[in-house]
């Protein structure tokens, strides 16, 4: 082939690569190195370059790294730009050591990163769980005076919070304040996280406190992750706090915001302010779902307000949202607290006919229902049914059925509940046994209700 021939191949090719680059038609790319290299055409940098660049913006790390590797072989000089692409290639694929391994090579080469490579490596060491390396990659930066700028610190921040590296998070957090570095939302967001994963709400509050004084944008996600931070603390009160900042400032507050809150009220025994909050939904117009109802269903049966449970029981039905295990469990619960055993069979039986699953909580309340009730037959009725509905015995269940029994002086059945448990392995305890020798005693059946103390006493088990 005539050389002016040759170079005018090399041109037009090379020009291909560089309209595939920019289009990021990598595919074309590719082919055109590949014919460009059996052809014995000349590759440059800017070839090359353009072509892992093609790569780049479609993720293909294998890809820019073959074509690395070509240019070694062919003795071609490597520059800034070309391993930037390639390390930007592994980082949206979540190859980390292959990163890493292009810094080797870049050491070799005697080619300088920019801050652009190092924050693409130290993002997929991040997503790679590598919070370390990440720091490391960091500290080379900074010893090689390379710029910190906020994408840095978010790319570390982000790191240490996939890890749950709370302490390392709040130092860093520390380090890009005293650098002067503009703190991002998404910087903040998360050292917040981070400290959410570990209950240190203390520091959490820190980062959103310093914030406020930077100027900071504090977005939905910001205000959530401290809400994180106060519900994996039980710190309920502060949870509310954060809930009517965010009202005040206007910023949005979703399902997931209010259901966070509500949950954090709950599990900290402030049923009254779960309710509220979920009023405050309503008034809001922001749009509950079924974990919203189970929270304040939950805070219902912790209160025993079953006619808070049964309102909100028909705002689920009128809104139509799914009725689930939780929800009935919940209700149930409410109504068995309440002493309202009558609404608490009504509600079991729509949990049948909404075909949603029945388990051993569900029976161990309704049987808690019917003995507070003194309600033996319906109890153990229902007790019967359970292996009908493929629901296992448990001691809970049993000790509720004998309870009902030894309440309506029934001790025969009480004693046959009793043998039914010795027939399925299901473990007596001290309530057990005691409402047995009550219901034998009630019966004057003192020869039953010895026994059963000779047997408690083989069990080590304590008669009241």
């Amino acid at each position: 082939m005539a050389r002016s021939e040759v170079e005018s191949n090399s041109i037009v090719s090379n020009a291909v690569i560089t309209a595939c680059g920019k289009s990021g038609e990598w595919e074309k790319a590719l082919r055109t190195v590949s014919m460009m290299v059996e052809s014995e055409l000349e590759l440059g940098t800017i070839t090359c370059s353009a072509a892992v660049s093609s790569c780049e913006k479609t993720g293909k790390w294998e890809n820019a790294l073959q074509i690395i590797k070509t240019m070694s072989q062919r003795k071609i000089d490597l520059d800034t730009m070309i391993c930037s692409a390639a390390i930007g290639a592994c980082d949206k694929n979540f190859e980390w050591e292959k990163a890493l391994h292009l810094l080797s090579v870049t050491a070799k080469s005697r080619v300088e990163l920019d801050s652009i490579s190092f924050n693409a490596m130290i993002s997929a060491c991040g997503k790679g769980g590598e919070w370390e390396k990440a720091l490391q990659l960091l500290g080379m930066m900074a010893r090689s005076n390379l710029k910190l700028d906020t994408f840095t610190f978010s790319a570390g921040l982000s790191a240490c919070q996939r890890s749950k590296e709370w302490v390392a998070a709040s130092l860093l957090f520390r380090v890009m304040m005293q650098s002067q570095v503009e703190s991002g939302t998404v910087s903040c967001n998360s050292a917040i996280s981070a400290n959410e994963k570990d209950s240190q709400w203390q520091n959490g509050f820190r980062i959103m406190r310093a914030m406020t004084q930077t100027m900071a944008e504090c977005s939905t996600v910001t205000f959530n992750a401290g809400v994180g931070v106060c519900a994996k603390s039980g710190k309920w009160s502060l949870a509310c706090q954060i809930l009517a900042v965010m009202v005040q400032k206007m910023i949005n507050s979703s399902t997931t915001t209010y259901n966070a809150v509500m949950n954090t009220c709950e599990h900290g025994g402030a049923w009254a302010q779960a309710l509220q909050i979920l009023a405050s939904m309503r008034r809001r117009l922001v749009e509950g779902d079924t974990i919203s109802c189970n929270v304040a269903l939950s805070a219902c049966e912790s209160s025993g307000e079953w006619v808070q449970a049964l309102q909100l029981l028909r705002l689920m039905a009128q809104g139509k949202l799914e009725l689930d295990t939780v929800t009935f469990s919940s209700a149930l619960s409410s109504f068995e607290k309440g002493g309202e055993w009558e609404k608490a069979l009504q509600l079991f039986h729509s949990m049948r006919r909404s075909k949603v699953e029945v388990n051993t909580v569900t029976f161990s309340t309704l049987l808690s229902a019917f003995e507070k009730g003194s309600e033996w037959e319906k109890a153990i009725f229902t007790f019967a049914a359970m292996p009908q509905s493929q629901v296992e015995l448990d001691t809970t269940t049993c000790s509720a059925a004998i309870s009902s029994c030894e309440k309506g002086g029934r001790w025969q059945i009480a004693l046959q509940v009793l043998s039914i448990m010795v027939c399925n392995k299901v473990r007596s305890n001290i309530i057990t046994f005691n409402a047995s020798i009550s219901a034998c005693e009630k019966g004057r059946r003192w020869e039953k209700a010895l026994q059963l103390c000779d047997e408690m006493a083989q069990r080590n088990l304590e008669l009241d």
